[in-house]
C-alpha cells in the first residue's frame, strides 16, 4: 500500500507544480502562492496527507465538489465569442 500512497503523493505534487502562483484563491482564500510556501513545513505536507487519504478511500467530499466561475471580459474582445471572456 505504502508505494500507492507514493504515487499518490507525486501525481498530488505534479497537480499542485502546474499551477500558477497569480491563480485565484478558492472559497477558502488561500492561494497558490501560499500552498507553495508551505509545501515542505509540516503545515503544508498535512493538507498532501488528507488529499491522499481521500483518494486512496475514493472519496470525495462536498466541498471539493463545488466551484464558482467568474468570466471577466477581454477589453476589445468580442464578448459574444467565448474568446472574449
Amino acid at each position: 500500500m505504502r508505494g500507492h500512497t507514493e504515487g499518490l503523493e507525486s501525481l498530488v505534487h505534479k497537480a499542485r507544480s502546474g499551477t500558477r502562483n497569480s491563480s485565484a484563491p478558492g472559497p477558502d482564500s488561500i492561494g497558490y502562492k501560499l500552498i507553495k510556501a508551505t509545501m515542505k513545513t509540516k503545515l503544508g505536507k498535512e493538507p498532501i496527507k488528507e488529499i491522499e487519504g481521500k483518494l486512496e478511500k475514493g472519496v470525495i467530499p462536498a466541498e471539493w465538489q463545488h466551484s464558482k466561475v467568474v468570466m471577466i471580459p477581454k477589453p476589445s474582445k468580442d464578448q459574444s465569442k467565448t474568446k472574449g471572456w
